[in-house]
Order: structure tokens, then C-alpha cells, then sequence
């Protein structure tokens, strides 16, 4: 693939197999590529290189700006994204992310129903008021909107084909560029109609990074995202799946008990040498809801096992099968605990929130829990622990009571 020419994107720049990622980083939009936007709140046209476009709806807004549905004098339609002014490093990020889908558009453009990214037609920004754009093929709709207005007998079959698809583009992109989102929950994945079937698209390649692989010498690395270590593990062959099968189990009302169970039941984490249920929230491992999946995924002592794409198109197909996990599965799910219970992370046994065994491996809550009548907290341990009789006094860093010593007389007789 390399070299690559960017400036029919829109990029001067172009990509050779010694290009380091701060020659990258230099890169620029081509002069006279770039959109006009009327100084109103709301936007009814624009104008790209020249072009003019009229809004017909605003499809969603992220992080870096708004994309919207437009149509050229034409009547042709496309997705475009405008940006909010960037500057220094947004900018940058910005420019990485267009270089991204044009890669990943490139590289799966012969695969079947390829390419699995959104067909980019340009990119550019005006220099004055730094509003950047990606003209790019018009999607359908989202994942996440799907589901949304569709009951559980429609949502039982495209939630297991999309994650099928989804799992197939990102396998051939992890062996093809060590590729991750990094971002990956429903309303990231659109499709369109091929006839009647349903073809999805990864979008969305801010917090992506991949590797380009170059003729005799290193990989050339390109991470995006501003809101990344840059020291963060760039590569989890589970991490994208789970992120997405996570966050599909919000939608519980909308699909089957059958299939929120099979979901529920892949999403098995191992940490260090214990197993946690991420659906029950992984509580003994700081993992709180989705907001903060990402950090308790990009954990490298944290592994999904059958977050791992040719295991969860193995697992949908036994689902549409209706068939059960196989064997391998069922050996690392842990049944969920009954409510108001959590597992014990020795014994792996279901225990009595707050009771004994419970406070025995939770030191914060031994710590918080206020001690009963007739006892005291022992400041060696932190545990409440009867107190000592009267005329008695506690050996320091014991439980013993002794008999306390009477004072020693100084009166002189």
C-alpha cells in the first residue's frame, strides 16, 4: 500500500516506507480544501471547496464536532462532519483520524462487502476559522438506533449479525494493521441495505490506533485520540468486542432473556487468577459502569477471553443455532451470585454483603463499619473486637486483657 498519495484526499503528504510518526504529525490539509459555514446556530447549507450543500438532517455529534446528512445540486447524498475550531493538537488529531479511515478504507476496499469503513471522498480545513470537515459515504442508520425502536424479535437477529460482522472486519483489521477502536459501542457501527440484508461499518477512528506495516524496518504507529496515554497497551484483541457487547446490555428490555444471558455470559473477565462477571460489574474490581469500561479494560492484567472476535462469531452462530455455550465457555462463566450476595475472591463463594465473610476480604468496609455495643475498634487491625472488662486493659497489638498495675506511690512516709 505504501507509498501513499493523501492529496487526492486532501492531505499534502504523502506516506513512504521510511515516514516516522512526527513527519506524520507535520502533515497538512491542502491549501484550498476546506468549508465555509454561515455564522448562525443552525446550519441550513455549506460550502467545501467551492461546492454547495444543503443540510437535510443532523445525524449525531461527538467529541470533535457534528456530522450532518447533505445533498449536492445534484440530489446525490453524503455524510459530512464538521468540525469545532481546532487548534495545535486538536488539529493534529484530527488529521490522524482522517488518515486512519482513509487507511482502513483502502486496505478492506476488495473484501467482501468491503469496504468496512465509510468510502471517504475528502477531507480539508479552513485555515481562518479552523472548522475541519470528512465528506464521506452516507450510512443508513446506527447499531444503537436499531435496536432502540425494535423489540426483542427483530433485535434477536441483527444484534447477533451485527456482532458476527463486526467481529469479522476487526479480525481482519487486527491481522492486517494490529488495529483497535478503542471507541467501539453501537452508535459507532451504521450499516446500509444491500437488498434486504443489513451491511455494517466501523465509524468514529479518534481514540483508534493501528500499525502500518512498511518494507524492512518497524511498523510505522499511528495512535489518535488527545484523551489517550500515549503509554496506554495500543493493542487488546478483546477489548473491542467487550466494549461493544458491554454496552449492548444497556438495551436488556429490548432483546431476549435468552440472548442478554449468552451476552452476559461471554463477558467473563479475568483478572489476575480470579473470574468477575462484567454485567454484574466486576465489584471486587473497581469496574463501575460504562463510562469508566474503558480503564477497567485497558488494564493489562485484565483479559476477556471470549471478548476475542473468532469467539464471539463461533458463539453467535451457536446462538442462532440455538444451540448453548459449548464446553469451553461454560468452564470459565461464573454464575452470578443471588442479589444482595458478591463472590468471595478465595473461597469463590456467594457471601452476605456486609456479613462476616464479607468483611473478612473488603478492608475499606471493615474499616467504615461502626463497631456494635459492648465493643471497640482495635487500632492494630482496624476490626471491631469486644472490649476489654473493667479494671482490665488490652497488651497493645493483642487481643489479651490484663489486669492493669496499680500506680506506683511517690509519697515519701
Amino acid at each position: 500500500m505504501l507509498p501513499l498519495n493523501l492529496r487526492p484526499f486532501g492531505i499534502e503528504g504523502t506516506i513512504h516506507d521510511t515516514t516516522e510518526l512526527n513527519e506524520l504529525n507535520d502533515f497538512e490539509f491542502a491549501p484550498g480544501h476546506h468549508v465555509s459555514i454561515p455564522g448562525t446556530d443552525t446550519i441550513r447549507r455549506f460550502v467545501i471547496d467551492g461546492k454547495r450543500y444543503n443540510v437535510k438532517e443532523k445525524l449525531g455529534k461527538g467529541t470533535y464536532g457534528v456530522t450532518y446528512k447533505v445533498e449536492d445540486s445534484s440530489g446525490r447524498e453524503y455524510a459530512v462532519k464538521i468540525t469545532k475550531k481546532l487548534r495545535g493538537r486538536d488539529k493534529t488529531h484530527f488529521l490522524i483520524e482522517c488518515i486512519t479511515q482513509i487507511f482502513m478504507e483502502l486496505g478492506s476496499r476488495d473484501e467482501t462487502d468491503g469496504p468496512y469503513v465509510p468510502v471517504v471522498y475528502g477531507v480539508g480545513m479552513n485555515p481562518d476559522t479552523g472548522h475541519g470537515y470528512l465528506c464521506s459515504e452516507l450510512m443508513r442508520n446506527t447499531l444503537d438506533s436499531f435496536i432502540d425502536v425494535n423489540g426483542p424479535a427483530d433485535n434477536n437477529i441483527v444484534i447477533p449479525d451485527a456482532l458476527t460482522q463486526v467481529a469479522k472486519m476487526l479480525d481482519f483489521f487486527y491481522k492486517k494493521y494490529r488495529f483497535n477502536h478503542r471507541d467501539l459501542k453501537a452508535d459507532n457501527v451504521m450499516y446500509v441495505k444491500k437488498g434486504a440484508r443489513r451491511v455494517f461499518k466501523l465509524i468514529d477512528f479518534g481514540f483508534s490506533c493501528l500499525s502500518i506495516p512498511r518494507h524492512g524496518t518497524y511498523p510505522l504507529t499511528i495512535k489518535g485520540g488527545s484523551y489517550f496515554d500515549s503509554t496506554r497497551e495500543c493493542f487488546k484483541d478483546e477489548r473491542d468486542m467487550s466494549q461493544l457487547m458491554y454496552q449492548i446490555l444497556d438495551y436488556k428490555a429490548k432483546m431476549s432473556p435468552e440472548l442478554f444471558s449468552r451476552l452476559s455470559d461471554m463477558l467473563v473477565a479475568n483478572v489476575k487468577r480470579h473470574k468477575c462477571r462484567m454485567a454484574d460489574g466486576c465489584p471486587l474490581h473497581k469496574m463501575e459502569r460504562w463510562k469508566n469500561t474503558y480503564n477497567f479494560l485497558n488494564r493489562t492484567n485484565v483479559r476477556v477471553p471470549f471478548g476475542e472476535p473468532s469467539r464471539v462469531t463461533e458463539q453467535m452462530k451457536l446462538f442462532t443455532e440455538g444451540k448453548p455455550l459449548d464446553r469451553a465457555v461454560l468452564k470459565l462463566v461464573a454464575k452470578p451470585c443471588p442479589p444482595g450476595t458478591v463472590r468471595h475472591p478465595t473461597t469463590r463463594r456467594c457471601v452476605k454483603e456486609g456479613g462476616k465473610a464479607w468483611l473478612s476480604f473488603n478492608p475499606v468496609a471493615v474499616a467504615n463499619a461502626p463497631c456494635k455495643e459492648g465493643e471497640e475498634r482495635n487500632p492494630a487491625t482496624g476490626r471491631c473486637i469486644k472490649k476489654c472488662p473493667e479494671g482490665t486493659r488490652r497488651v497493645e497489638g493483642t487481643r489479651r486483657c490484663v489486669k492493669k498495675l496499680k500506680p506506683i506511690s511517690t509519697e515519701v512516709v
